[in-house]
């Protein structure tokens, strides 16, 4: 991904489901924007990660509920990601470009999701419509 592209995720989340993940980096240890919905937890982190150490974790109350639709949507905007969860898209998190990424060579998408829909928009085609 680069700037102004746009991630969107979704799928079905499990009854029994413990974590959700997504992440874009180089490789895992090495990562511009990490969001993990934590159930047991009720909570969505966000973070980022270099050379294996986290960053400062930013927490949100979690919009998802077991067994419900999970949506998000990631917009890279090059200084920033915008996080949009949920179906109504009302709930999102600001994370800073720490790392000064400028392409996300690797999406990650994992743990507890039956996944529906996995698409980045190029910044040139959101315009468009």
């Amino acid at each position: 991904m680069a700037p102004k592209d746009a991630l969107q995720v979704s799928g079905i989340i499990p009854h029994n489901a413990k974590l959700i993940q997504v992440a874009l980096g180089s490789d895992w240890y090495n990562l511009s924007m990490f969001m993990e919905v934590r159930f047991e937890e009720e909570v969505v982190v966000a973070n980022t990660r270099k050379d294996g150490r986290w960053g400062k974790e930013i927490q949100e109350a979690n919009p998802y509920k077991l067994g419900g639709k999970f949506e998000v949507t990631v917009d890279f905007t090059g200084p920033k990601f915008i996080i949009t969860m949920g179906t109504d898209g009302s709930n999102n998190i600001q994370l800073p470009n720490c790392q000064k990424t400028r392409r996300t060579e690797k999406i990650f998408v994992r743990h507890d999701l039956q996944l529906t829909l996995f698409s980045v928009t190029p910044g040139d085609k959101k315009a468009q419509g």
